[in-house]
């Protein structure tokens, strides 16, 4: 009988997995487990059909699973989660920007998990004023409280009014109390179905920046605990949940999804 030897490629992949299993068995049994924090913001970490879901959310619990552990996620407003990170070791927080601020407070990121573009919306009907004149004239611009986004635009010389959740800036924005709103091409169009209103009802204003978006694990955390994580979660990449995930998250969200480990989720515009 005539075996095949197998590619240089496939016998690295395959010592690649093995070295993952051995951190991950002997580190799980050396540390506790970590706390798993988010907030709420569709379609990466919300309530869909009943459960708190979401495309991060079920990324977090698959590594959680394939650790063996037990805990909860745990969901709180995003600048209450986010100080809880920012002062206790051992937290997952999730989904987060990496911004210069955050990692010199200690943070560590794993990912990215998701690519966005993110951007300031208004309503179709709506003209939008100029950049310089929106300086100038300090009109308020929507955006969640604790958020980097807000605080970009902030640092930039907007008035940013800050919401506790993403979906409060959306509905302000509908009932005209405010004309501009800070989302991205992934939460936006759920977030209007959500409220009953179409994509096609926004337009935008103009595109903030693309950036990724990571789990950030919270400082302080021991560096054990930290490889472990990531090493599960690149673990996960070889097998067949992104290609499952995809699928149902493309239907759900109606747009073309696709998934590498360089992106995270991204849109295919």
């Amino acid at each position: 009988m005539l075996f095949s030897i197998p590619s240089k490629k496939l016998v690295l992949r395959l010592i690649r997995v093995v070295t993952r299993i051995i951190i991950l068995i002997t580190a799980t049994s050396a540390h506790s487990e970590m706390r798993l924090i988010t907030t709420t913001e569709p379609p990466i970490n919300y309530v869909h059909a009943g459960k708190f879901t979401g495309m991060t959310t079920e990324i977090v619990r698959a590594i959680r699973d394939q650790l063996g552990w037990d805990n909860k996620v745990e969901v709180y407003p995003w600048a209450r989660g986010y100080q809880l990170a920012l002062t206790t070791p051992n937290i997952v927080l999730f989904t987060a920007g990496k911004t210069p601020e955050r990692a010199a407070a200690g943070f560590q990121f794993i990912g990215p998990v998701s690519t966005r573009q993110h951007a300031v919306f208004t309503r179709v009907e709506y003209k939008p004023d100029g950049t310089d004149s929106l300086r100038s004239s300090m009109i308020p611009i929507a955006g969640l409280r604790g958020g980097w986004r807000g605080k970009y635009l902030s640092n930039d010389g907007f008035k940013v009014l800050e919401t506790t959740q993403h979906d409060q800036g959306f509905r302000m924005l509908m009932n005209h109390r405010i004309d501009y709103w800070i989302s991205s091409d992934l939460e936006a169009p759920i977030i209007a179905k959500k409220w009953g209103y179409r994509t096609k009802d926004l337009k935008v204003a103009w595109i903030i920046k693309e950036a990724p978006s990571y789990m950030a694990i919270s400082p302080g955390t021991n560096k054990q605990l930290i490889e472990t994580w990531e090493a599960a979660y690149h673990a996960l990449q070889e097998t067949d949940f992104f290609e499952k995930e995809v699928e149902r998250w493309s239907n759900i969200l109606d747009a073309d999804l696709k998934f590498s480990g360089t992106t995270g989720y991204v849109i295919n515009h």
